[in-house]
């Protein structure tokens, strides 16, 4: 016989919800999703519908008690008190934010979405050398620093900066910068530094200063260290060591998460003498090992770079430059060359600022330590360009100028309609207003005549002198100038750039008579650099003129003139340059080489002259 089957109607969860039918009255569907059964009443769509299921059953027994929760109350604290040693994944209750927060390696986080409350990293630097490095400042003057934003001083107790001094043997514990708790005898750039770089970096900063007066760099050698050899000597380099487990083991006890982030080092004349290779070697060989040490292997450094100075008496009244130590400094610059997270703290702007004092003075520089008063320009610099290798900031921008003429830029030029575009004033870009003018016709410069790489000069000639009477008095510390002389074979007292246009006592740039030299007459300029190369007043160097060049001369000393001139000899006629002249800068202070370098790879490549530079120059292939 034949079997029939009768089917419910039957679909998924998913269809009955997206179709969402009216079941007949009396008609069964089933999900099968789900395993339940619907019956319809003809009027409630699905999803309206109830399950069908029949009466209520009686009741189960009672299962057995489970074993009672812990009951513990939690700490309460505000953000600012969140405690600093609490154990890994500690609960507490943060009023602040009105909710539960943890800890975890060195940061309080939300329970709720795990953001972050409360930051215990704190950013330190290891500060290392010999006794400059150590410094000459004591705790009666620190008062007289004054921080970056004028508000109060350094003397300011500053719970956000740490300092710990490790002289010697001796470990000591962190503590914020104050007299009354500064830690150590001396101090040096460590109280700007942290003062710099506590402004321009959100977290807290700390130092770790660990310095050995008269130490050559080999005491600071691993290889030869206890730590490295049991055969080997307790050195420089294992009390640098012990100085950052003091504070590693410090910043554990007290919950505090380290992020090291830099190394300053200031050390090299007990090596005077020593060949540079040598000392490049050692020094490259120390921050590898440091770096390694704390496994950060882009540590950025600062090296500041040795003095090259010596007492010449013994009440200190001059000083003499001491050409051994040369090859120190020559090493320092090779070394950050080399290395994109190395970068060289130039100290010769401030060899004329901070030179001699009296000799009863206790802050006297004495030879071969800086004064205490030095240490605060230096200490800043450095923060500024630890934080600049930290920030991939280290793109070189223009010092600011006292006058910069540029005769690539039209709009600074004023010139006649007519076809010789003879020039009636070159204006000043640095914005201080000194521009020079010319308003006898026969007098004036021609534009545009002889282009330089595409791009505009002055054209300058017997007669034709353009002049200033500002700034009076100026500061002519630093000018470079780019020029070529198309005088011939001789000079004639021509002048390229003189000052003193109502001073004859004073003079500038120009030819030596009838002589193939240049003549920088004192008490303008103490150094002369062309095309990127030192030269002297004895150099002949006439015949590498005829070619566009760039010229710097530089002094060691405020150059005190009324006004200046280009292509004239101050206020004197008949010795005017011979030549075009396409851009004049001017610098109130004698510049780093840093920034000379900066300078000189702008004129070369914008100008087309970066063949002139030397080989080893850093600008030599790449403009800045």
């Amino acid at each position: 016989m034949t079997v029939r089957r009768i089917f419910l109607r039957r679909d998924t969860a998913a269809n009955f919800a997206s179709t969402n039918p009216v079941l007949s009255e009396g008609e069964p569907a089933f999900d099968t999703t789900n395993q339940i059964l619907k019956v319809g009443d003809g009027v409630t769509a699905w999803n309206s519908l109830s399950q069908f299921q029949g009466p209520a059953g009686q009741d189960g027994a009672d299962g057995q008690d489970g074993q009672d929760g812990l009951s513990e109350t939690i700490e309460s604290y505000t953000t600012v008190n969140l405690p600093y040693n609490a154990p890994l994944g500690t609960i507490a209750f943060d009023t602040t934010y009105n909710c539960p927060v943890y800890f975890k390696y060195g940061k309080w986080y939300k329970v709720s979405d795990n953001t972050e409350v409360a930051d215990r990293v704190i950013e330190v630097y290891l500060f290392s050398g010999q006794s400059n490095a150590g410094g000459t400042g004591v705790n009666s003057n620190l008062s007289n620093f004054t921080q970056l934003d004028g508000v109060g001083t350094l003397a300011d107790t500053r719970s956000h900066i740490l300092i710990s001094n490790n002289y010697a043997t001796t470990n000591q514990t962190p503590s914020s910068l104050a007299i009354g708790n500064y830690q150590g005898t001396t101090h040096g750039l460590e109280v700007s530094f942290l003062d710099g770089i506590d402004h321009v970096r959100s977290r807290k900063q700390m130092m770790v200063k660990y310095t050995q007066g008269g130490a050559a760099i080999s005491t600071w050698s691993k290889a030869n260290s206890n730590t490295e050899t049991s055969s080997g000597t307790d050195n420089n380099w294992d009390k640098t060591i012990a100085s950052i487990d003091n504070v590693n083991s410090w910043a554990s006890t007290n919950g505090y998460t380290l992020d090291w982030k830099g190394f300053i080092w200031w050390q090299g004349e007990s090596d005077a003498g020593t060949a540079s290779s040598t000392h490049q070697t050692a020094l490259e060989a120390l921050i590898s090992n440091i770096r390694s040490y704390l496994s950060k292997p882009e540590l950025a450094v600062c090296l500041v770079q040795v003095d090259n100075r010596s007492a010449d008496d013994s009440i200190g009244t001059n000083s003499v430059r001491v050409s051994a130590i040369n090859t120190i400094r020559q090493a320092q610059i090779d070394t950050a060359q080399a290395d994109a997270y190395v970068e060289l703290i130039d100290t010769d702007p401030y060899i004329d600022d901070f030179a001699w004092q009296a000799s009863n003075d206790p802050n006297v520089w004495h030879g071969v330590h800086w004064a205490s008063d030095a240490h605060v320009p230096i200490g800043y610099d450095t923060a500024t360009r630890m934080d600049d290798i930290l920030e991939d900031n280290l793109g070189w921008t223009m010092p600011q100028t006292l006058i910069w003429l540029d005769a690539s830029d039209s709009s600074t030029v004023t010139h006649s309609a007519t076809a010789t575009q003879k020039v009636s004033e070159w204006r000043d870009k640095s914005g201080n207003g000194h521009h020079v003018t010319q308003s006898t016709g026969w007098k004036q410069y021609v534009y545009n005549l002889t282009p330089l790489n595409n791009l505009n000069t002055m054209q300058a000639d017997t007669n034709r002198v353009m002049r200033s009477t500002t700034p009076n008095p100026g500061n002519f510390r630093d000018v470079y100038i780019v020029s070529r002389w198309d005088g011939g074979t001789a000079f004639a007292w021509e002048a390229l750039f003189t000052g003193g246009v109502h001073n004859n006592a004073n003079q500038g740039i120009q030819g030596q008579g009838s002589s193939q030299r240049l003549y920088y007459n004192n008490p303008f300029y103490d150094d002369v650099v062309f095309n990127g190369s030192a030269h002297t007043i004895t150099d002949n160097i006439l015949t590498s003129m005829t070619d566009p060049f760039i010229i710097n001369v530089r002094a060691n000393s405020q150059v005190a003139v009324d006004g200046f001139a280009v292509t004239g000899d101050r206020s004197l006629a008949g010795r005017e340059w011979k030549g075009i002249v396409a851009e004049i800068l001017v610098f109130n202070t004698k510049l780093s080489d840093d920034d000379r370098y900066g300078v000189e790879g702008y004129l070369a490549h914008k100008w087309g002259l970066q063949g002139n530079l030397p080989s080893n120059h850093i600008y030599k292939t790449t403009a800045p």
